[in-house]
């Protein structure tokens, strides 16, 4: 997903959704390297938003939303890639089963 000033990642941990955003806008990063289904390591400032009610419970609970700022691409390693073909990438192979 692109967003005017960079580039927003949406990622996954467990059950757990979250963004990693990267400012993009000087940068002339190119992502299309990163595939969905890869384990990526990410370094970079989380910035998370809590409860304002429940503050004295911050380092209690979980945060509402949070997100990772990435300062350049070289925050961004790949632990494992993912596969590189994926039947759910090729709509012409749901449900095909080889002929013997």
């Amino acid at each position: 997903m692109s967003v005017p000033s960079g580039s927003t990642l949406i990622l996954k941990t467990g059950a757990r959704s979250f963004t990693a955003q990267l400012d993009t806008s000087d940068l002339g990063a190119d992502l299309r390297f990163l595939r969905n289904g890869s384990v990526l390591r990410l370094t970079g400032v989380c910035s998370a938003q809590v409860d304002p009610n429940n503050l004295y419970q911050l380092l209690e609970d979980n945060p509402i939303t949070f997100k990772i700022l990435l300062r350049s691409p070289a925050d961004i390693s790949i632990v494992h890639a993912a596969p590189f073909w994926d039947p759910a990438d090729d709509p012409d192979s749901a449900g095909a089963v080889p002929r013997l």
